[in-house]
């Protein structure tokens, strides 16, 4: 699943490499839980990915984009994903006091990054999106830190 690129034609095709991943990386990760870092331009596709990845961690979680809020959690019982957008933070400082901090570290949550470029924080996994056609999605994932 690393180092390859995958096409997706459909949103439900993103979604379902979104929960393939999930399996793999929860299985492959050098953390018990992992931090995943996602980059790819506007509307590339990272959200629903992201929505496919949760769905299979927390089935019935509704997923949405914190771009406003910064961070989403997904709860249920023990299992906790922070969802972070990144995209409208432009350096750390604008992080204090959301919790970010004390969830990164957190090692009984998983944590999915977009815009991960944006914190030099080093991460498990980086998941690339990339516009091919108004249809077509590049998808690599690439096991480390945002390169």
């Amino acid at each position: 699943m690393l180092d390859k690129e995958f096409i997706t034609r459909t949103p439900e095709e993103t979604f379902e490499l979104g929960q393939k991943f999930c399996a793999y990386a929860l299985k492959h990760s050098s953390k018990k839980m992992p931090k995943i870092g996602f980059r790819g331009g506007l509307g590339a596709g990272k959200t629903v990915f992201i929505k496919g990845f949760v769905e299979a961690f927390i089935p019935g979680a509704e997923v949405t984009s914190p771009t406003y809020t910064i961070m989403n959690d997904y709860v249920d019982h023990s299992k906790v994903i922070y969802h972070v957008d990144l995209y409208r933070i432009s350096s750390q400082q604008e992080l204090l006091g959301t919790g970010f901090f004390e969830a990164f570290e957190d090692p009984k949550s998983i944590m999915l990054l977009e815009w991960s470029e944006r914190l030099p924080k080093a991460v498990d996994f980086t998941v690339d999106i990339r516009h091919i056609s108004d249809i077509e999605r590049g998808i690599t994932i690439s096991k480390g830190a945002n390169k």
